[in-house]
């Protein structure tokens, strides 16, 4: 490396001597990034919230084929005026759905119209076979509908809310068959243990298909839901209506996502405009830095398009982060090149240019060096969005690095030197004041560090992983109002499903004598003979399940056929229905019911029982492992289920996992980024003592900050997670600044005290700027739709501010203790 960079300067200074072509050459890459921006996409599916190392994705994954589910909305409808159940508004409800299911990409509406109604009045079993009263029939006693519906084991809280104040409708949507098949072919090769070149081949190439059926796909998404909002606002004087579902919510992301870029944009380029003219008072200075940034962040653009590389939320923050690295960079040249002008006014301007970028070179790469390791620990968090996020700043790290080498030089270059800015004597106040406090207190700067360090560290014992994904959404957004909504009325919102494995379905031979008889007896030549798989036994198992379920209060609506059967116990008194009364009770349904209400939760071909449920995500914060835990230990303990044969999933559990996966990665790879972070410093400075100077007072920051938020009492979500391992790569960058320049004070024979002076009279300034500037950066962050986010910039800026304290207080304090000279 140190051969490497010295030979850069004598090669760069040639470069610097045809300023016109380097920027040519930067022009061309620019024109070649807007050609592939065009493909630069947006990604905002379930799939970005949910890790693919974890193995409980293949199951889930495999479960939805096999109970065909496929992606709906729903719709609550709550009337403004009057009883849900009048006529009128049960006429407006009926106007809304046919509405809705004339709009393209529609397939099915379930809802409150479609439910079978067996005691409004009762009805016999044997008339299920040809018909049975509904709401949208029109036949039925609407206040006995009500009531049978308000407390119906299976349509309250699913249909209906139990007040009976709200129905809800469950919009199926056309399933893409030509992204299904390719989705389940990329799934059935990543399913394999290796694949070889062919199949790795194959595999990229349908991964280009996805991500062109995808973009139409989302296309078509977006304009669906639009229209059924637009039908929505026809009925707002009628009915308070919530709309939801993960279609929805995707679309949604993907539009918030878009106007993060555009408020990150706008925000940054104003604050740090703001922040470079204060700084330096001079047009150039700030113009040169926000079109080295703008280079950057369009050549990174055009390259994510080029790779087709779709940004998800998590790393829509990438253009915001390589704007203030390239902002820091620049502002460390612009110091140096106005120290080097005030030293000698009359050395010639290309040569003062050069020398500015050659003295720079070294920290500058070493800080590029600590940022990417930073960034690269994400690449280990196996959470597809954050290993995104990880590569794309790594690569931006060292674009940013290479056109501010490239573009800000050259540019700098063929502008005249001009007049020097009046600012160009000043010193700042604040970093003076820092230098007189740790020259006169570095033993009580230190003692202060180690009282905050261990009060940090009982703070960090109090943080938690507890998250809503409710929480995610900023008050007043429309999904974090339908999703409060319809947790607090409709019986949950994220959705949990429950497994239970048995034997699979084997054809049965039937004998004469074992016909029952009347009233059945007519329909056993079309009973379906996988319905005999359902038996007594599974039912009574899944009503233990069902009361477990509702005795706890994380849990919402949870639905079974132990719910269908109790719905059709009316027909045997009341009581539960034997092995051939459930047969005959599921046969005489109807296919159309059937198909809603019975196969979503049953496949006798597989063995599989499912039962759905939601878990709340308003009331009282829970930890999901514990309640994933609890199921599990009484599905083995009293249910009397083999381990082997339950199975929790769904995307409650998934994001979960994830979060428990990304908590344990994160743990492990801190320690890597200290360990990188340490060689780097010993490799710049080529002093072990140096280097563990630096880390140990960059270690500080993370900590408190830590710290912070376990007595904040605020969990770590999917960004906050990763805030540890990034600070300590971008806090160090400073460090790295301030020990470059001590090391040559010392080199020039003075003494520690001289030393620490003279570094904050120099570098001291351009670390006071950047850190300033990186707090602004990161404060535009809040501007964002997605509450992790906001969380991540507040915090981070929060950390910046604290590690341009440590910087200059900590760290110089450090060296007056340690080094003796």
């Amino acid at each position: 490396m140190k051969n490497l960079l010295s030979w850069i300067p004598t090669e760069y200074r040639r470069c610097l001597e045809q300023p016109v072509m380097m920027i040519a050459m930067m022009m061309m890459l620019c024109v070649a990034a807007l050609y592939f921006a065009r493909d630069f996409a947006l990604d905002a599916s379930s799939s970005t919230l949910i890790s693919d190392d974890d193995p409980g994705l293949a199951y889930y994954s495999k479960l939805t084929e096999t109970f065909s589910d496929s992606p709906f909305l729903v719709m609550t409808f709550s009337p403004v005026a009057g009883d849900l159940f009048s006529t009128h508004n049960l006429d407006r409800f009926k106007v809304l759905e046919r509405a809705i299911l004339d709009i393209d990409g529609v397939a099915s509406v379930t809802s409150l119209l479609d439910a079978p109604l067996l005691l409004s009045p009762p009805v016999q079993v044997s008339d299920l076979a040809t018909g049975y009263r509904s709401l949208r029939a029109g036949t039925a006693d609407l206040p006995m509908a009500k009531a049978e519906l308000r407390s119906s084991p299976l349509f309250s809280e699913l249909l209906v809310s139990r007040d009976g104040n709200t129905a809800l409708m469950q919009i199926m949507l056309t399933t893409n068959q030509p992204l299904h098949a390719i989705d389940s072919e990329i799934k059935k090769l990543l399913a394999q243990s290796t694949l070889t070149a062919d199949e790795h081949t194959h595999l990229e190439g349908l991964r280009a298909t996805q991500r062109q059926l995808s973009s139409v796909a989302k296309t078509s998404q977006a304009n669906l839901i639009s229209a059924i909002r637009s039908v929505r606002e026809d009925f707002a004087a009628d009915a308070q209506i919530y709309l939801g579902g993960v279609p929805m919510i995707t679309s949604d992301m993907i539009t918030y996502v878009k106007d993060d870029l555009s408020r990150f944009s706008v925000g940054i380029a104003a604050l740090v405009s703001l922040a470079l003219w204060i700084f330096f008072r001079r047009i150039r200075w700030v113009l040169i830095p926000l079109g080295t940034t703008a280079v950057s962040v369009l050549l990174m653009i055009g390259l994510l398009g080029f790779l087709n590389k779709p940004i998800t939320p998590i790393s829509a923050s990438f253009i915001s982060l390589m704007a203030i690295i390239s902002i820091s960079f620049s502002i460390h040249l612009i110091v140096r090149y106005r120290e080097l002008r005030l030293q000698d006014p009359d050395q010639r301007h290309i040569d003062m240019v050069y020398e500015t970028m050659s003295s720079k070179l070294a920290p500058c790469v070493y800080t590029a060096l600590t940022t990417g390791i930073a960034f690269a620990s994400l690449l280990t968090s196996g959470i597809l969005p954050l290993i995104d996020f990880g590569w794309i700043m790594v690569i931006g790290v060292f674009v940013s690095l290479t056109v501010t080498y490239v573009f800000f030089a050259s540019v700098l270059v063929l502008m005249p030197k001009g007049e020097a800015s009046a600012t160009l004597n000043d010193q700042v106040e604040t970093t003076q004041w820092f230098s007189n406090l740790t020259l006169r207190y570095p033993w009580q700067l230190l003692i202060a560090s180690v009282l905050l360090l261990l009060a940090s560290g009982y703070g960090i014992t109090r943080i938690s992983l507890e998250n809503r994904f409710v929480d995610y959404f900023k008050s007043g957004s429309e999904i974090r109002e339908g999703m409060t909504f319809i947790d607090q009325h409709l019986g949950g919102t994220l959705p949990m499903e429950i497994v239970i494995q048995f034997p699979p379905y084997e054809a049965v031979v039937l004998d004469d004598e074992d016909n029952f008889g009347d009233p059945f007896a007519s329909t056993q030549e079309q009973i379906d003979p996988r319905l005999y798989w359902i038996d007594p036994g599974k039912i009574e198992l899944l009503r233990k399940f069902g009361e477990f379920l509702d005795s706890r209060p994380e849990i919402g609506k949870s639905v079974s056929l132990a719910n269908v059967e109790a719905v059709a116990r009316p027909f045997n008194d009341g009581k539960a229905l034997g092995s051939l009364e459930l047969v005959a009770v599921l046969s005489l349904l109807p296919a159309d019911v059937r198909r809603r209400i019975i196969d979503p939760y049953v496949s006798p071909d597989t063995g599989k029982l499912r039962i759905t449920t939601r878990v709340h995500e308003t009331g009282p914060p829970f930890l999901k492992s514990e309640l994933i835990a609890d199921i599990e230990r009484f599905a083995v303990q009293q249910a009397g289920v083999s381990p082997e044969n339950i199975h929790v999933t769904g995307l409650a559990v998934l994001f979960n996992n994830m979060l428990n996966l990304l908590a344990l990665s994160q743990t492990s790879t801190i320690g890597f980024v200290i360990l990188a972070t340490l060689a780097t410093f010993i490799i710049l400075m080529r002093s072990l003592t140096l280097g563990l100077i630096g880390v140990a007072a960059n270690l500080i920051t993370p900590v408190a900050m830590l710290g912070f938020m376990g007595f904040a009492q605020m969990p770590l979500n999917l960004m906050t997670i990763t805030i540890a391992a990034i600070v300590v790569g971008i806090g160090v960058d400073d460090a790295i600044h301030y020990l470059h320049r001590f090391k040559e004070e010392m080199e020039q024979g003075r003494s520690v005290s001289e030393a620490v002076a003279r570094s904050h009279r120099g570098i001291g300034s351009a670390i006071y700027y950047t850190s300033l500037t990186v707090i602004f950066g990161f404060s535009v962050l809040g501007l964002s739709n997605f509450v992790p986010m906001i969380q991540f910039g507040i915090l981070t800026a929060f950390a910046m501010g604290m590690a341009l304290v440590v910087n200059l207080t900590v760290l110089p304090a450090l060296l007056l203790v340690v080094i003796r000279r």
